[in-house]
């Protein structure tokens, strides 16, 4: 168990009385996670802080119940729609009973041995099992970010359609197959699988993700996407693009004049750059707009 895991029954065989643990919490000593489970107060990101309040409910279920849904993929290091979702989610094997409470979401669903993994001292589904629920369960776009980011951590196609096959019948099992058919390894961040999608959902040429730009056979830099016959390179704008490197004589001034001097070589390797940022990769209207006179200036004609 997480050393700063405090049972209330330890807490009790150490003198501590139920007017002592409030005192407790109300001066931020301790944090109350469940009703069995306190905590000592550290600084907490949001994923350590629900995987503290995950660990506690695991500690309080039998060892059947796995973390599961977003709750495993913060444990397997995935980006979710929400960093500490409000429950934490649980599955148990039949013939376990789901239920839902104030803490924690329980689904009961059967669980083949190899989907049962060990991360940490926690008990979570498999990676390809998490992404199989989670695209089953949540909108396409961020069941496509967690599928891209299990195929770039090595897990196979056929690994997230078989996961996704052993849940049938299942609600969401349509779903669920188009976003295992739609992931592409080469999606480098969260900001870039949902531009993919939201590109798609435009009804224009789709690009290439990672389009190597070649000059006399020399691959001088990569665009995020590609539309190769219209020589037009589009890049999605994030915080890390423009974040200072590990030297700290590194400006911010001169990450941008790097950022500038590459986009400056695209262009005279021929090349047209569009750019859009993190509101334009979630709304199909304005990467319409954008692409198009990107695309009609490069020469595409619909």
């Amino acid at each position: 168990m997480d050393p700063h895991l405090r049972p209330f029954s330890a807490l009790q065989a150490e003198g501590w009385t139920s007017y002592d643990l409030r005192r407790a919490v109300a001066a931020d000593e301790l944090v109350r996670l469940t009703r069995s489970v306190y905590a000592q107060v550290v600084q907490l990101s949001p994923r350590e802080l629900h995987l503290r309040r995950a660990a506690a409910l695991l500690s309080t279920h039998r060892d059947s119940v796995v973390l599961s849904h977003a709750s495993a993929a913060i444990a397997h290091g995935l980006a979710v729609q929400h960093d500490n979702p409000p429950l934490v989610d649980l599955t148990t094997p039949p013939p376990g009973r789901g239920r839902r409470t104030p803490a924690y979401h329980l689904r009961c669903a059967r669980l083949e041995p190899d989907e049962v993994v060990s991360v940490g001292e926690l008990r979570v589904t498999s990676l390809a099992r998490t992404v199989a629920d989670l695209a089953r369960t949540t909108p396409f776009t961020w069941g496509v970010i967690v599928a891209d980011q299990a195929l770039s951590a090595g897990t196979t196609r056929l690994e997230l359609s078989a996961a996704v096959e052993a849940s049938s019948p299942a609600a969401g099992m349509a779903r669920a197959r188009q976003v295992v058919l739609f992931a592409d390894a080469r999606s480098e961040s969260v900001a870039e699988s949902a531009s993919r999608v939201t590109i798609a959902r435009t009804g224009l040429p789709r690009p290439v993700p990672q389009v190597p730009i070649e000059v006399d056979g020399r691959i001088i830099a990569r665009g995020d996407f590609g539309w190769e016959d219209w020589k037009l390179i589009g890049e999605m704008d994030g915080e890390v693009k423009y974040r200072p490197g590990d030297d700290p004589d590194t400006t911010p001034e001169a990450v941008m004049a790097a950022q500038n001097r590459r986009q400056e070589r695209i262009r005279q390797a021929g090349y047209w750059v569009t750019r859009w940022g993190w509101s334009q990769a979630w709304d199909v209207g304005a990467m319409r707009h954008l692409l198009r006179t990107a695309l009609e200036q490069q020469g595409w004609r619909p």
